[in-house]
């Protein structure tokens, strides 16, 4: 379905003669559909991308795309899987790990990065504006920028917002129609939830639960997860 129709297809499930629901537009709905998209999409790590980084001599944080998200699951745990270049990686860390492992690790010299890690902040504005930002341990030195000008660091990206228009949702990718029907589950559920007609604790936990299931069904079909002793396995890595 097309970003129209499946505006109209949540208009359709909306109505319902024993409650008196608000009239929203298009754009409305719009917006519910993009809240279940950005959901779906961090759930599920749908809508990748190969960001582009340029380096600064000494610079050791760097603010990310602005439609960076995350960094997905199975590329943390592949070896230089999230940030590099064409002849070297980067290993994953956190700040706090930094922190336990190399004394004095901010104010190191520049040289040939070999850790990576993510650092969210406010901006110092007035009101705050919360920052992103891609660090590296250590930061650049000139001779490592000359030979290596930009890292390529692979990511989730937003897509782009729904609205009445003949794309499909996910960037107007096909390969993700299977999961229109839960666009519109998780839009109803937010629909329901601002008017008051989850009704109890227990049914709407039930809700809940069945939407979850979808959503664990739709993974393994589109990812082509089997069964296998002691869990769950990809076949293989569809999506890198």
């Amino acid at each position: 379905m097309t970003n129209a129709q499946l505006i109209e297809r949540l208009r359709s499930a909306a109505q319902d003669t024993s409650v008196t629901r608000p009239e929203r537009s298009n754009t409305t709905l719009g917006l519910i559909l993009t809240d279940a998209q950005d959901f779906l999409n961090v759930m599920l790590e749908l809508c990748r991308k190969a960001f582009s980084l340029t380096l600064v001599s000494g610079t050791s944080e760097y603010a990310v795309d602005a439609d960076f998200v995350a960094f997905p699951r199975d590329r943390l745990r592949k070896r230089g899987g999230c940030v590099y270049w064409s002849s070297g990686n980067l290993e994953p860390a956190t700040p706090e790990e930094l922190d336990c492992e190399v004394a004095g690790w901010r104010a190191a010299t520049a040289a040939t990065p070999t850790r990576f890690y993510l650092q969210t902040g406010d901006n110092g504005a007035t009101p705050p504006v919360s920052v992103t930002k891609l660090g590296l341990y250590t930061a650049p030195s000139a001779s490592f920028v000359t030979t290596v000008p930009t890292l390529t660091y692979y990511g989730l990206k937003r897509p782009a917002a729904i609205t009445s228009n003949a794309l499909l949702p996910f960037d107007n990718n096909a390969i993700f129609q299977p999961l229109h029907r839960l666009l519109v589950l998780h839009a109803m559920f937010s629909l329901d939830l601002e008017d008051g007609r989850l009704g109890d604790p227990a049914a709407r936990q039930q809700r809940w639960q069945t939407f979850l299931s979808e959503i664990e069904t739709a993974q393994d079909i589109l990812f082509g997860r089997v069964k296998a002793q002691g869990g769950m396995r990809f076949d293989k890595d569809w999506r890198s």
